[in-house]
């Protein structure tokens, strides 16, 4: 998919400022164009702070390792924020018959180990994405 002037150069900064270590950016850039089409600037919001949030809760739990009473809670708040992320990303990729594009579906939408981790890893340029707001 080729991307408007802005999301691509949106997607340069974020790879300027993650030193070329993007994850998921061209499923990244159709989120955004898809969102600046939709122009809910509130939902692009939500995405970025429930990526942001994400992020945090998943480096906090790699750091910790091991399994205690503490990432116990940390890995049910995990959980809390993947579904909002992956509900946000079904708002914003639905199409008029509510039926998201495939790839997001078994990339991001489905409740497999495979789609949780492509969830961080796009949480990580979300991440990334709030840094660069401020």
């Amino acid at each position: 998919m080729a991307f408007s002037s802005d999301i691509q150069s949106i997607l340069e900064a974020l790879n300027e400022k993650s030193g070329g270590t993007l994850r998921k950016e061209n499923d990244l850039g159709m989120l955004l164009e898809t969102i600046a089409d939709k122009l809910d600037h509130d939902l692009l919001n939500r995405i970025i702070f429930a990526g942001k949030s994400l992020w945090k809760i998943a480096e906090t739990i790699r750091r910790a390792g091991g399994s205690n009473d503490s990432t116990d809670n940390l890995e049910k708040e995990l959980m809390r924020h993947i579904e909002d992320l992956r509900s946000y990303i079904y708002q914003v990729m639905k199409d008029s018959n509510g039926n998201p594009p495939s790839k997001f579906t078994t990339t991001y939408l489905e409740t497999t180990q495979g789609c949780i981790r492509n969830l961080i890893d796009m949480s990580h340029d979300l991440a990334i994405l709030k840094d660069l707001q401020g």
